[in-house]
């Protein structure tokens, strides 16, 4: 097992020391130079979406609803599916780096505040889901059990 995470660690500081080499701009550093196609584009943002704790929350929801448990995971990749489709063209033609940067050049700088602000609160639930999946993937692989409760 200590292999595989200093294979990891090794192959993706590689990956960085390669990424560095081709990074020229601060564009090329937060949207890969805006040069990506709808595969890669798609792909990172399953990669993101449908991660660990989308992957554990449904299981764990399923095992207790069934079927219905899809509908919080399905209607979600349906509406990002209607989201690429009718916003990638006029968000890209704004050319903003990120959400409040949208929102800076829609509406306000006051609203890019507010929106970032949004954004850093619902990232805290998402990084604590991610720690949660990340601890019940160790727990599977090193066999060990839950702390019984007092």
């Amino acid at each position: 097992m200590l292999f595989a995470f200093w294979f990891y660690l090794v192959f993706m500081l590689i990956l960085g020391v390669m990424s560095y080499f081709k990074i020229k701009n601060y564009k090329d550093f937060v949207i890969a130079g805006a040069s990506q196609g709808t595969a890669n584009v798609s792909l990172s943002l399953l990669a993101g979406i449908i991660g660990g704790s989308a992957t554990f929350g449904m299981v764990s929801l399923a095992s207790k609803l069934g079927f219905p448990a899809f509908w919080w995971l399905g209607t979600g990749a349906f509406f990002l599916m209607l989201q690429a489709i009718l916003l990638t063209k006029p968000v890209r033609q704004l050319n903003a780096y990120s959400l409040p940067h949208v929102a800076k050049i829609v509406i306000s700088e006051k609203a890019a505040l507010y929106i970032s602000f949004i954004i850093c609160l619902t990232w805290i639930g998402i990084i604590a889901a991610q720690f949660t999946a990340l601890g019940q993937i160790i727990g599977a692989i090193t066999e060990t059990q839950n702390p019984k409760k007092l």
